[in-house]
C-alpha cells in the first residue's frame, strides 16, 4: 500500500508539473501591470489644490451650471409643472433658511433662482450649523467658482495631450492623436460625470476640446495628470525611431514594434496571456474591444485590429 501510494503521488506531481501551457499560466491583469509610486508628479499636483468653498463662505449670487435636468426632481420648485429646466442654464443662489422638519429636526432650505427667475428650493436634512464647514455638492449641477479657477490657471498654455479621448467643435466624443501639443483657449463646464471642459486648438488649428474632473470625489477620473503633460512624452522615449512615434501619436500598430511601443499606442490591455513554447516565451495581449496582439522574443509578430 505504500508503494502505490508513493506511485501515485509521483504521477500526481509528473501531471501538475509538467503541463505549462495557458491552463496553467495564470492571466496578468492591467492592475498587476500597475506599480506602486512613491513620488507625486508635478501634473498631479497642478490642480491638487482646486476645491469647492465650504458652504459657510457662500454668498448670495454664487452660481452653478445645470449639467441635468434632472436637477428638478431634486429640489421643489415654483416653475409651471410642463417647463423643463434646460442643461447650460445657471442656479443662483439667493439665500438659505433653517426650518423645522417633519421630524421636528432643524432642516436647512437653499434658495435659488433660474435665469428665467423661478425659484427653487434645495433641502438638506441637517441644521445650517453643521454645514458650514462641508464642501457640498448640489446634484446635476457643476459649481462655477470652480470652473472659472481652473480656466485662470490653463487658459493660454500649451500642454502635451495623453488621452485619446476628444471632442470635436460640436461636443461630440471621438478618437484623437496622442503625444500632441495643445494650446488651451477656455476651460467651461463639463457634464454629469466630468465637470470640466477643457478647450484647446489641436496642431491642425482645429477647435478640440476633453472632459476632465479635478478632486478626489466620484468624478474626479480623468483628473490633469491623465490627461496633459507639461513636457514631450517623445524626450522620455529617446530610443523609438521617427516612424514608430508617427504611429503611436495616430494610435497605429505594426509588426515588430515593441511592448512599450505598442502599450503607448494603444494603451494597456485588458489582460495578457503568457504561452510558454519550444521557441522561447509567447506574449497574448488582448483588449475590450476584441483586439488581440501577439509577441515573441517582446517584439509584435501577429495583431488582429
Amino acid at each position: 500500500m505504500i508503494r502505490l501510494a508513493s506511485i501515485v503521488l509521483f504521477l500526481a506531481f509528473i501531471l501538475t508539473g509538467c503541463f505549462t501551457g495557458v491552463e496553467s499560466t495564470p492571466k496578468i491583469t492591467d492592475k498587476d501591470m500597475r506599480r506602486q509610486r512613491v513620488t507625486t508628479t508635478d501634473e498631479e499636483r497642478f490642480l491638487s489644490h482646486i476645491a469647492a468653498d465650504p458652504m459657510g463662505a457662500w454668498r448670495s449670487g454664487k452660481q452653478w451650471y445645470v449639467s441635468g435636468p434632472k436637477v428638478r426632481l431634486m429640489m421643489s420648485t415654483n416653475a409651471p409643472a410642463d417647463y423643463e429646466i434646460a442643461v447650460g442654464d445657471t442656479l443662483t443662489l439667493e439665500g438659505a433658511a433653517q426650518a423645522p422638519g417633519i421630524t421636528g429636526n432643524a432642516v436647512t432650505v437653499l434658495n435659488f433662482t433660474d435665469s428665467h427667475g423661478y425659484r427653487y428650493d434645495y433641502r438638506i436634512d441637517q441644521p445650517a450649523d453643521s454645514l458650514s464647514s462641508r464642501r457640498l455638492s448640489i446634484p446635476y449641477t457643476i459649481d462655477l467658482d470652480v470652473v472659472a479657477r481652473v480656466d485662470s490657471l490653463m487658459r493660454g498654455n500649451t500642454y502635451y495631450i495623453v488621452s485619446r479621448l476628444w471632442l470635436d467643435q460640436e461636443g461630440q466624443p471621438y478618437t484623437g492623436k496622442k503625444f500632441v501639443p495643445v494650446r488651451v483657449t477656455s476651460v467651461t463646464a463639463g457634464n454629469d460625470i466630468y465637470p470640466l471642459r477643457v478647450n484647446f486648438i489641436d496642431p491642425d488649428g482645429n477647435i478640440r476640446g476633453a472632459f476632465m474632473s479635478v478632486g478626489s470625489d466620484r468624478s474626479s477620473m480623468r483628473n490633469f495628470d491623465s490627461i496633459f503633460s507639461f513636457t514631450d512624452p517623445a524626450l522620455r522615449y529617446k530610443g523609438i525611431t521617427p516612424q514608430h512615434w508617427t504611429m503611436i501619436i495616430n494610435g497605429e500598430i505594426t509588426e515588430d514594434m515593441t511592448r512599450e511601443e505598442c502599450r503607448l499606442s494603444l494603451g494597456s490591455p485588458k489582460s495578457i496571456d503568457t504561452l510558454p513554447g519550444y521557441g522561447g516565451v509567447t506574449e497574448q495581449w488582448i483588449y475590450d474591444d476584441g483586439r488581440y496582439l501577439i509577441f515573441q522574443d517582446g517584439l509584435l509578430r501577429q495583431y488582429r485590429k
